[in-house]
This record gives C-alpha cells, sequence and structure tokens, in this order.
C-alpha cells in the first residue's frame, strides 16, 4: 500500500470512529434525566382525587364559581330581591339576542347552585312569554342554561321587556336585562 492510501485509510477510520463516538455521546445525553436545583421545591403528586370529589359533592358553591358581577359591552341587568331578608345569590342577564330566529338569553348564576329560573318576556297588553330552566353548572359557572324560545311564539315582533327570576332556598331575586325593551325584529 501507499503512504497516499494509509493516509486515506487512517482518516477514514479515524472519521467512521468519531461519528460513533458522537453518535454514542448523543444518545447518552438525551436519556440522562437532570436533577432540579437544591433550590427548587416539588410536591408530590396527590394519591386520590378525595378533595375534589368532596367539592363536588358540597351543596354550597366553591368560591372560585363567584364570578362576580358583568360588565360586558352588550350589558347587564340588575338585580333586587323580592324577599324580606336579603338573599347571598343573584342572578345576571349576560347577553340576549335573536339567533336563528330564536330569542336567546343567557344568564350568570352567583351564590348558589341550585335554584329555579324563569324567563319573563312581557309586552303591554300582551301575556307574558315564560320558560323554565333548572341551575347547572356549565364551564365552572353557575347558569340558569340559555333559554332558546322561537320568535314565533311572539304574537309581534316589537318592543318586549326581559327579565330572569331566580328562586332558591325559599329567596327569589330577579334581574332585568339593562337594555330593555328590545325589538325581536332586529339582530343583536
Amino acid at each position: 500500500m501507499t503512504n497516499k492510501k494509509k493516509i486515506l485509510l487512517v482518516l477514514g477510520i479515524i472519521i467512521v470512529v468519531g461519528l460513533i463516538w458522537i453518535g454514542w455521546y448523543k444518545f447518552i445525553r438525551t436519556n440522562v434525566v437532570s436533577t432540579l436545583p437544591s433550590n427548587v421545591a416539588t410536591k408530590p403528586a396527590p394519591n386520590s382525587n378525595k378533595l375534589n370529589n368532596e367539592r363536588k359533592k358540597s351543596t354550597s358553591p366553591a368560591p372560585t364559581l363567584n364570578n362576580g358581577p358583568s360588565n360586558t359591552s352588550q350589558g347587564n341587568s340588575s338585580s333586587q330581591s323580592n324577599s324580606s331578608k336579603s338573599p347571598s345569590f343573584s342572578v345576571t342577564i349576560t347577553r340576549v339576542g335573536i339567533v336563528n330566529n330564536n330569542l336567546q338569553v343567557g344568564t350568570i348564576v352567583n351564590g348558589t347552585n341550585v335554584g329555579t329560573c324563569t324567563l319573563k318576556v312581557s309586552q303591554t297588553g300582551q301575556t307574558t312569554v315564560t320558560m323554565t330552566n333548572q341551575v347547572m353548572l356549565q364551564n365552572n359557572s353557575y347558569v340558569c342554561p340559555v333559554f332558546n324560545i322561537p320568535v314565533s311564539q311572539f304574537p309581534n315582533q316589537g318592543d318586549w321587556n326581559i327579565l330572569v327570576q331566580l328562586s332558591s332556598n325559599s329567596n327569589t331575586v330577579i334581574a332585568n336585562w339593562s337594555n330593555n325593551p328590545i325589538n325581536l325584529s332586529g339582530t343583536y
């Protein structure tokens, strides 16, 4: 063999060995579990979901479900009590709109997770259109499920007043839509 061939053979072996070493090093480094610095505290994962399940069984709402008053650009409602003592819960109308020829009314409930919600849509001289639902949990908030009333159930498409009444534990509160009256022929 000539010197040139020997040098090329040695260089080839060095390159192959170098590539094998680099591959082995990268393999070992990707499988290394790094430890946290001593100043970082960790807590072990809980063995059960006992506290969460106890919270779900509770009859009083969790404080995280109290969403506070609504201040949406669509308007909000005012709430008043029909009881001699001031109830510790409220209902807020969060949105009113006409969607697919239905009057839709959305609400949020604070301070209770049980109760009966009654939507009342009224116009002077006309029979009040009502719909009732039970308070339910939806997306981490208590609500009266969205009320959907076909616009065809109203005798005319004029101006109507909207209120939601929430009764719970022998107390009642009322929320009036702040943009009353609404015209059912319009789009919102």
